[in-house]
């Protein structure tokens, strides 16, 4: 064996050597992922569906985008690599009006961006469509404020940064049975679509899919 050959396989063992010890040591640490908004989100099953990842469920049941607003910094504690906001509904069956809605998801995206260091990315997703029944509120003036609410969410995000999950949740206009188990609240089926459609946004998280990755300014 010639003296560079064995000079080259003792730096690799070396460099084999340090990344084990900081394993082990915790200095490589699993990135995190943050999912913030209302009910819909607080009954997600994130951590199973990421294990390798840290993930935080900052949903609380009946939140709208005021509520998540006045919890922000805690929220921000859960410092992730990516943030993914979703909330609307609550707002939109208590007769919030749309521009105000729309105008305070932008705030709580622009505010997990500000002060965050390293710089995270931060995802909207759309509201999603509800399927009404006689008792959940999702009248035919709610079901127009949620299209009116997320063409505005498409227009005033930054390109790359606004996932809409209705296509393939709610393809004729309404939250598909099969996601649904009142009209609103998803089932089991709901929560694996949710995960397969975020997929190709998960790219520096080294989750299954590949895509340009989301404009985070």
């Amino acid at each position: 064996m010639s003296a560079p050959f064995r000079t080259l396989k003792r730096r690799a063992e070396v460099v084999a050597s340090l990344a084990g010890l900081l394993l082990v040591a915790g200095c490589v640490q699993r990135q995190r992922l943050t999912f913030v908004g209302d009910s819909i989100t607080a009954a997600g099953p994130w951590q199973a569906a990421y294990p390798h990842l840290v993930v935080s469920n900052q949903g609380v049941p009946g939140d709208m985008a005021s509520d998540v607003l006045t919890r922000l910094e805690q929220v921000k504690a859960t410092r992730a690599d990516l943030y993914l906001v979703m909330v609307g509904i609550n707002d939109l069956r208590s007769g919030v009006p749309v521009e105000q809605v729309a105008e305070q998801i932008g705030e709580i995206r622009q505010r997990l961006l500000q002060g965050a260091f390293p710089l995270p990315r931060v995802m909207v997703l759309s509201t999603l469509r509800c399927r009404p029944t006689p008792m959940n509120g999702c009248t035919e003036a709610v079901q127009d404020a949620v299209a009116e609410l997320n063409r505005r969410l498409a227009v005033q995000t930054p390109r790359g940064a606004f996932l809409d999950l209705n296509p393939g949740m709610a393809p004729n206009g309404l939250l598909a049975k099969a996601y649904t188990e009142d009209g609103i609240h998803l089932t089991a089926a709901g929560y694996r679509r949710w995960k397969e459609l975020l997929a190709p946004w998960m790219i520096n998280l080294k989750m299954k899919g590949h895509a340009p990755t989301p404009d985070s300014r």
